[in-house]
């Protein structure tokens, strides 16, 4: 019997055949296919990166947990077949710090999504010796299709103006700054056609800046230590198991 391997599929059913000309007709109670997201969570340190590597570590090990991996076999789906149909690259930070803007670039990561990082890098999924996906500056072309990256501060502020008294941060005024990177219904990277993904093929997903190093100008939200930027990568699509 010969072995599934990395294919284009131009839907679900193409794929589905695919295995059953493999596999024989079978007892279909027997499997079950339904949809799964797979992800993977790097930091992005302050200073800046050369590159980032998905996907290489499982959860329960080395530190990472659920919510920075669900997948249990490093670099493939373990016994499980997949079909890739989207890709989603976005930001996650636990704490905004919205309330400490005063008015520098270094109070927000505003600064970074209108003006950093997000409008740089390269995506590179490759599945064996298959190219699953190329993607340009990916936190912009490939955002989080389930919602959107949003920033929001507390506001602008105003000076008081006093003869003879240097000028003094007062009351919050006016709107606050605000950037999102793309909206629900433009922020999924479809794979078309879908790439299909056998059990135990190794798989890879590399975010390089060939540019250089771009450095976070938020730091004054970030912290390497106790407050990381992390970047996620999500491939959506079909799972293929048995029961």
């Amino acid at each position: 019997m010969a072995l599934p391997s990395v294919q284009s599929f131009a839907n679900s059913q193409a794929a589905f055949n695919y295995l059953s000309g493999i596999y024989g007709a079978g007892n279909f109670r027997n499997w079950q296919i339904c949809p799964k997201d797979w992800w993977s969570l790097q930091p992005y340190p302050e200073a800046g990166a050369s590159q980032l590597n998905f996907f290489g570590t499982t959860f329960g090990t080395s530190g990472q947990n659920l919510m920075l991996t669900n997948l249990g076999t490093q670099s493939n789906f373990g016994t499980s077949h997949f079909l890739v149909k989207s890709i989603n690259v976005s930001l996650f930070i636990k704490t905004w710090a919205v309330n400490t803007f005063a008015g520098l670039n270094v109070d927000t990561l505003y600064s970074d999504l209108i003006n950093g990082f997000v409008w740089a890098g390269v995506l590179d999924v490759d599945a064996g010796t298959k190219k699953i996906a190329q993607i340009t500056k990916p936190l912009l072309y490939a955002a989080a299709g389930r919602g959107e990256t949003v920033v929001r501060a507390s506001g602008n502020s105003s000076f008081v103006l006093t003869e003879g008294v240097p000028n003094v941060l007062a009351t919050v005024v006016g709107p606050p700054p605000y950037a999102r990177v793309a909206n629900k219904r433009k922020g999924n990277y479809l794979v078309d056609p879908n790439v299909f993904i056998p059990a135990g093929q190794t798989f890879t997903a590399q975010l390089s800046f060939p540019s250089g190093l771009i450095p976070v100008i938020g730091t004054g939200v970030t912290d390497d230590t106790t407050n990381p930027l992390l970047i996620c990568v999500t491939l959506s699509g079909l799972q293929f198991r048995q029961v």
